[in-house]
């Protein structure tokens, strides 16, 4: 099936329903005369978002099904589409106050979401949703539903492509970014392979500046069409075939979905972060976190010369030896190039380390009487300090490799607590979800990775996977890969900051070698408190891990 969609910004004013619904109404039946058969409007849309308390804002809030959706369901019948939208719901049972997201189709009303991960505004007023995270059939494809905060948490997009969405529609009232499609919106469409549709509105109210940004992302993350301030219709063409199959790239056998291993995940669902950091790490005689302290960290992007491991030691020798490092990145298999070379890989990355005074990672064929690993090494002058046996591998590594098993650690060492991944193992967000439920200031990850591939998203910004992935579980990333054409290169040490203004980048284009380098504070507070992470509701996830 292929239809146009369309998101719908516009700014609705406070104590101005009528006159919202009005503008509203006419934004909706221009996008249907355009073609439109699925048109999302943002959060709240009748009557505003700033609303102080639950007394101010008892005269705006509806019953659902009620006048709002009746409203709808008049201009779905006539016009032969569905419409999800944002209004403020009372639950005339209790009396309690939610923020909720209706779907209404030509039949009339379908169903609803109530917003489960609340923002400081919704909090003086609403409850969290209770309805956990359905996914709806419409005339139009499944469609799930997430409002404005969700998306800051991967688990919301996760759960709905599990139960079978292809579309997830976000009403939101989104603030940043500075009108343009937000990072965390393009991951969510990405990692799951669906189509996100993001209505968000614009404008300032009560202080409060809202972004604008409306856009319609495809399964791949690109972006079809947005809008930057101002009321304005999005349109882009849904084409529901390409959520059938969930590649990372087209043509390739990896599946971001089929290729979880959802029985490691389980630490992730702990509520480590529900307690202060100092006191849940030192709890039971534990040592706790290391003692912060700022150290020198780089990531080398080189392509290793295939069967000889004396060439590439030399390379790293030449690229990174001028450098004073506590510790250094490097891609998968560095050494050897190769998974078919028996070799001492240990012992030689002992000497590399002693050789340039830091911390080395990489990966090495870890050969057992089991089978062959691909596994993330820690070393140290003295040899080996940790190990990750790769838990998701990519078809290629597949020929050679089997997965590894063995629950999730974390190494504690004089830059901080750090944890290892092995590039595919990276592109599943529970991975890293994982190490920071652990307490991970760090996360290395040696990688030959083809995909993905920063990508323009306006202004001159651009998305890049790995910025979601560190600010989501409030960690460092320190993600060596190898330089196309054939990898995607653009190795990236990045680590987020509680100002995304004052965040540390840097990173290496597609097909240079490089060697990135920066000063990594592990007390930082946006990664030491992880604050978001005890914001999670751990209850509603547990459909991840089974």
């Amino acid at each position: 099936m292929q239809f146009t969609a369309a998101a719908i910004q516009f700014e609705p004013v406070m104590g101005e329903d009528e006159r919202n619904l009005e503008r509203l109404t006419s934004m909706i039946e221009e996008a249907a005369a355009a073609g439109a058969r699925l048109i999302v409007v943002p959060e709240m849309a009748p009557c505003a978002y700033c609303f102080q308390d639950r007394a101010e804002i008892a005269a705006h809030v509806q019953t659902v099904p009620g006048p709002f959706t009746d409203h709808l369901s008049e201009r779905t019948a006539r016009l032969g589409c569905v419409i999800v939208a944002g209004l403020a719901e009372v639950d005339l049972e209790t009396n309690l106050y939610y923020n909720t997201a209706v779907v209404v189709g030509p039949d009339g009303y379908i169903g609803k979401y109530r917003k489960v991960h609340q923002f400081a505004g919704d909090a003086r007023w609403s409850l969290e949703g209770d309805l956990g995270f359905p996914v709806f059939a419409t005339p139009v494809g499944r469609i799930g539903v997430e409002i404005c905060m969700d998306a800051i948490y991967p688990e919301t997009g996760r759960l709905l492509a599990l139960q079978g969405a292809q579309i997830i529609c976000f009403p939101t009232n989104w603030i940043g970014q500075g009108g343009r499609p937000s990072q965390r919106w393009i991951t969510q469409a990405y990692e799951n392979g669906v189509y996100l549709i993001a209505a968000d509105r614009w404008g300032e109210e009560r202080g409060v500046q809202f972004q604008g940004g409306s856009c319609i992302i495809a399964p791949d993350g690109s972006v079809e069409a947005s809008a930057t301030s101002g009321d304005s219709i999005v349109y882009g063409v849904i084409e529901l075939p390409r959520t059938e199959a969930r590649p990372f790239a087209d043509g390739s056998p990896e599946d971001k979905l089929a290729d979880r291993r959802p029985h490691l995940y389980r630490e992730m669902l702990q509520n480590t972060y529900g307690f202060a950091p100092a006191y849940y790490h030192r709890l039971f005689d534990r040592s706790g976190l290391p003692e912060p302290r700022r150290s020198e960290i780089g990531v080398l992007q080189f392509a290793p010369e295939m069967g000889n491991p004396d060439v590439n030691r030399r390379r790293i020798l030449e690229m990174a030896g001028g450098r004073h490092l506590d510790l250094l990145v490097l891609p998968a298999l560095a050494l050897p190039g190769t998974p078919d070379l028996p070799s001492d890989d240990l012992d030689a990355l002992a000497e590399l380390s002693r050789d340039l005074a830091s911390l080395i990672v990489t990966t090495v064929a870890e050969r057992t009487d089991s089978g062959t690993y691909s596994t993330a090494v820690l070393v140290g002058p003295e040899g080996p300090i940790g190990r990750h046996r790769q838990w998701h591998l990519t078809a290629e590594e597949r020929t050679w490799a089997m997965p590894g098993g063995e629950p999730p650690q974390t190494f504690d060492t004089p830059i901080g607590r750090i944890g290892l991944l092995a590039g595919y193992d990276a592109l599943f967000w529970e991975s890293t979800r994982v190490l920071s439920t652990l307490g991970a200031d760090l996360i290395c990850i040696p990688a030959a990775l083809r995909w993905p591939l920063p990508r323009p998203i306006g202004d001159g910004s651009e998305w890049v996977y790995w910025h979601s992935k560190a600010w989501e579980s409030y960690v460092a990333l320190a993600v060596a890969n190898r330089p196309g054409p054939e990898y995607a290169g653009s190795s990236e040490i990045f680590i987020p900051a509680v100002k995304e203004v004052d965040d540390v980048e840097e990173r290496a284009s597609r097909n240079s070698e490089a060697l990135l380098c920066v000063s990594f504070d592990s007390g930082s507070r946006y990664i030491r408190e992880k604050r978001g992470m005890g914001w999670r509701r751990l209850h509603w996830y547990t459909p991840l891990v089974r």
